[in-house]
């Protein structure tokens, strides 16, 4: 034991005693093997224990690993299947579309004119030329009213007409 050597405390000459000392050896010992018994059953069980926690998970994980990449390439294979299926829209989509065009050219409307309405074309003969007399327009004056009412109203009318509110 060491003492600082400002310490006034003597030596404990007790712990040089061969008697005392096999004293606590003789105790530790008991205290070790009553403790080691324990130990060792507790040991076992405990033993036990982690080694099927440790199986159930090197089997578990695998297992969660394997099964994640099965849900992987399922839905790869499923998002592959409905991209095909949108090609195959967008083709179809893209026929009609040209078809629905060339319904509606000028010889398509013309060929069902005659055929379907008994339309035909005209012909110079029946060609007729109107003459209008722009020189003669009539125009339609409106007379300011007297009430200072009425003249609200009407402005109030041209603006909600202006606004597209009537």
């Amino acid at each position: 034991m060491y003492l600082p050597h400002n310490s006034n405390l003597a030596y404990d000459f007790n712990m040089f005693d061969t008697e005392e000392a096999d004293k606590r050896r003789e105790a530790k010992e008991k205290q070790k093997s009553k403790i080691g018994i324990v130990k060792q059953a507790v040991a076992r069980k405990g033993n036990f224990f982690k080694i099927l926690i440790a199986a159930a998970a090197i089997v578990a994980i695998p297992g969660y690993i394997i099964m994640s990449k099965a849900e992987v390439s399922l839905l790869s294979a499923k998002i592959n299947e409905e991209m095909m299926l949108l090609e195959e829209a967008k083709a179809t989509n893209e026929r009609l579309q040209s078809e629905l065009d060339n319904l509606y050219t000028l010889q398509k409307v013309e060929e069902f004119a005659i055929s379907e309405l008994g339309l035909e074309k005209i012909k110079a003969s029946q060609e007729v030329h109107a003459m209008l007399n722009i020189g003669r327009l009539s125009e339609v004056v409106r007379e300011e009213p007297s009430n200072p009412f009425v003249t609200a109203e009407v402005w109030f009318n041209e603006i909600l007409e202006y606004l597209g509110f009537r």
